[in-house]
């Protein structure tokens, strides 16, 4: 996808191994240095909310979620619909 679109404009780590995992972002960031995302590892290690390093042309963003209270909008969304 990145391919098609000539880039990124950014990339957001979310979920629970997005939010929590300064190793994993670490490793998916620099496996993607290719198309200019670079990183602050102090940034990431601390878990700020924004991680991309000064410069860097891809912003990245670690952005907190909670899944359960997702899924169970969506459930009480669908259970008040009847499908």
């Amino acid at each position: 996808m990145a391919n098609t679109l000539a880039g990124l404009d950014g990339l957001v780590f979310t979920g629970g191994i997005g939010e929590h995992a300064a190793d994993i972002r670490q490793h998916v960031c620099d496996r993607l240095s290719w198309l200019g995302v670079s990183i602050d590892t102090a940034a990431n290690v601390q878990g700020e909310q924004r991680i991309a390093a000064k410069g860097s042309p891809v912003d990245v963003l670690v952005t907190p979620t909670n899944e359960e209270v997702s899924i169970a909008r969506h459930c009480r969304s669908l259970l008040r619909t009847g499908r």
